[in-house]
């Protein structure tokens, strides 16, 4: 968030109201107490994107507290829909936003003392955009159709998938680590104490949650992406904690259904150590053997319709946290990399055209340092940072961890004579904290959000807080596996930049979809979709189904260029097959509306552009517009916060 954009723009008209242009409200001083509080300014009008300071003064008596609760409409720090407001008085605006608001300062020494200021707020007036330029010659790659995959979804499912033509499901996530696929029982793991309380299912290994998915999507004509345990240990089929109160005593937090199971803290703070076998049995390779080739035989072999993709177990960085009760060592590279070809050495034994991927890294600092670096970084001073004391590192080269990993796999690849891994598979949680899998906000936060898809390709964006580094994820994955396993993809099966349920958060996520396809990301999973009813459904809708009739943005990115992207986002792609058509997203990314020249080459098409948008005025579908008169240059006005898409068909 900057100044910059913070005070783009502000518009202020004062008003006298009552006291002579500063709001008050006065009365008999009590013994001690406050006379009057006064707030400015007493009006003001405010432009929607911007922010207003206000200030407060309380007179009272010598020694009471003079300070003020600041409140927008009534709400103690105000809300999303009204406006925000910090406790040193800086309002920011919302949108959409209403009308009016008032903004309230009341006496903490005396809360029927207070004073208010209205607040009008307008739309910013229709400004000239920056130029976009599109070249359908320049800069021609393929763009994979599963970056638009989603993780696993339940009852939305059969709406959803027909509606964005889903490519790619992915069944993943914690409880995926301890899946038992002979019982269909796992272990919520620390994502809930540790508890195994098995479904009513008596029908397995037939009847089972993963099947179920695989079968849906076989109907959908979606691909499955499966998770393959490497942990260890699976999950006993029996009503079970990792902690039981009663075996390891009083703990810091239970279970508030059931008071057997906690959380596997002591009250002094000290982790407790429990026996694996109260919840689960040790496995090894056989028992993904014996899965992978149960799935051959019930649905297939991947080429021939089964399931397409296996995950090599979910975050295993993080299983001496999320698995501590079954796995409490910190794993370091040997660990990570030697149970990680083995599992894919299984893997390939039984459907060598499966497609593995890998590590399945849950953070940034797992990219460059093991589990064992983070626990010597932290112990040790002055700093007790994760990176502080990469002993683990330093005995491997100092070099990073998923460079060394997919060393390993492709010197395992070379002896094996045949690919161990098919796709270098990270997590994605590298935006701001502020905005992942969080409501929209206010225009600050809302612009933060779009910001953040900077995290994912320019390599001058930094993360403040979080991660506190620069990450252009996707071309540093390309980078990565260029030097260290030539002919790997690329995967991001889980990320979320969060308010789907708002037009900001479909802005955001469509914008992070142009930027996979342009960036040459080969496949990605979004973890907490939107349902069909979210605005954010309306991102994958936009690229894989438009029209309702099938039609999507096209498979061949071409060179497409904004002047300002931070306003503008533009994507372009000539679909490869069919009508050849020239396809051209344009984002509006700000609160106002915008008119700008696109001047396309390299394509020679008709003098008619189908058009078609997602705002504000209608979130519950795409619009189709009046065409649009196109030619060597032409222009168009793009209303704030929206979607629009040019289909240029070819001569």
């Amino acid at each position: 968030m900057t100044n910059r954009w913070l005070a783009a723009g502000l518009l202020l008209s004062l008003a006298g109201c009552g006291g002579g242009g500063n709001g008050s409200i006065t009365g008999p001083s009590p013994a001690g107490g406050v006379t009057s509080v006064t707030i400015t300014p007493a009006a003001a009008t405010v432009q929607i994107g911007s922010t207003l300071p206000f200030s407060a003064s309380v007179a009272a008596e010598t020694g009471v507290d003079t300070s003020v609760t600041w409140s927008v409409d009534h709400v103690t720090g105000g809300s999303a829909s009204s406006g925000t407001i910090s406790t040193g008085g800086v309002y920011v605006s919302p949108y959409p936003a209403p009308p009016t608001v008032t903004v309230t300062a009341t006496s903490k020494a005396d809360a029927t003392k207070s004073a208010s200021a209205v607040v009008t707020l307008v739309a910013p007036a229709t400004d000239v955009g920056p130029d976009l330029v599109i070249d359908a010659g320049l800069n021609r790659h393929a763009i994979n159709p599963f970056i638009y995959g989603m993780n696993q979804y339940a009852a939305s499912f059969d709406q959803v998938a027909p509606m964005i033509r889903l490519p790619l499901e992915r069944w993943g996530g914690d409880a995926a680590t301890r899946y038992n696929w002979q019982l269909d029982v796992y272990n919520s793991a620390s994502d809930y104490y540790f508890l195994t309380d098995p479904n009513s299912n008596t029908g397995y290994p037939d009847v089972s949650e993963f099947n179920n998915t695989v079968e849906r999507d076989r109907r959908a004509g979606t691909l499955t992406m499966g998770t393959v345990p490497m942990v260890g240990w699976t999950t006993k089929r029996e009503h079970a904690c990792g902690f039981s109160v009663a075996k390891y005593g009083p703990q810091k937090a239970t279970d508030p259904f059931n008071p057997d199971c906690g959380n596997g803290v002591r009250p002094d703070g000290t982790n407790i150590v429990p026996d694996p076998n109260d919840t689960s049995v040790p496995i090894g390779t056989e028992f993904t053997r014996e899965w992978v080739q149960y799935l051959v035989n019930r649905f297939g072999s991947a080429r021939r319709g089964g399931v397409a993709f296996y995950n090599l177990d979910n975050e295993p960085d993080y299983w001496q946290f999320v698995h501590r009760d079954v796995h409490p060592d910190y794993p370091g590279y040997d660990d990570l990399a030697s149970v990680g070809i083995s599992y894919a050495t299984t893997i390939k034994s039984v459907d060598p055209d499966a497609k593995v991927t890998g590590p399945v890294g849950g953070g940034w600092m797992g990219f460059f340092y093991s589990p064992q670096d983070w626990r010597s970084g932290w112990s040790t001073g002055p700093d007790y940072v994760y990176y502080g004391n990469p002993v683990d590192r330093r005995a491997h080269g100092n070099i990073p961890f998923v460079e060394w990993y997919l060393q390993q796999f492709a010197a395992a690849s070379r002896r094996a004579n045949r690919r161990l891994l098919d796709y270098l598979d990270l997590h994605g949680y590298i935006a701001p904290d502020e905005v992942q899998f969080k409501s929209a906000g206010d225009t600050a936060l809302q612009q933060m959000r779009l910001d953040a898809v900077r995290a994912f390709w320019d390599p001058s964006y930094h993360v403040a807080g979080g991660i506190n580094d620069q990450p252009y994820l996707v071309p540093r994955m390309r980078d990565w596996v260029a030097r260290n396993y030539p002919g790997t993809r690329t995967a991001i099966t889980e990320y979320n930049l969060g308010a789907l349920d708002h037009i900001n958060g479909a802005i955001a996520q469509a914008d992070l979809l142009g930027v996979f396809g342009r960036e040459g990301l080969d496949l990605a999973a979004i973890w907490a979709p939107p349902s069909e009813a979210e605005p954010g459904i309306y991102s994958f809708k936009i690229f894989r189904n438009y029209d309702d009739d099938g039609n999507g943005f096209g498979d061949v990115s071409v060179h497409a260029a904004s002047a300002d992207q931070s306003r503008l986002s533009v994507y372009a792609a000539e679909r490869s097959t069919g009508d050849r058509a020239l396809t051209i997203l344009v984002l509006n990314k700000g609160f106002g509306d915008l008119s700008s020249t696109i001047a396309v080459a390299g394509f020679s098409g008709q003098s008619a552009a189908a058009v078609y948008r997602y705002s504000r005025s209608n979130t519950g579908q795409i619009v189709r517009l009046p065409d649009q008169t196109v030619g060597k240059t032409f222009s168009a006005t793009f209303p704030a916060t929206s979607m629009t898409l040019f289909v240029l068909a070819s001569r």
